[in-house]
């Protein structure tokens, strides 16, 4: 179980790196939401893989699942939400330049 919370950090470190990254390099500016749905889908995102690893690991296939979907299903929405947000922040900091 260990080495599974290892990984999780590890991937968290990995995506939160890369959305920085991508951040920077295309100059874009998030407001406070903006990061709030970045960081709540990321920590969604991992609750899931975690909830359905140990669901596996344990035997029991049809929590794994319903996990999958409810968590799965909410951090895609979070996902979506947050695109629109960071997509309508930059078209508007276009506009104003």
């Amino acid at each position: 179980m260990s080495l599974i919370i290892f990984g999780l950090g590890a991937i968290t470190v990995l995506i939160l790196w890369g959305i920085t990254g991508w951040i920077k390099r295309n100059q874009i500016k998030l407001s406070w939401p903006s990061w709030l749905g970045v960081i709540l889908t990321t920590l969604l995102a991992l609750f899931t893989v975690a909830w359905l690893l140990s669901c596996i690991i344990e035997r029991e296939t049809q929590a794994a699942g319903m996990g999958l979907l409810i968590f799965g299903a909410l951090a895609f929405i979070v996902f979506g939400l947050t695109r629109k947000k960071i997509i309508r922040d930059t078209k508007s900091q276009a506009k104003g330049k």
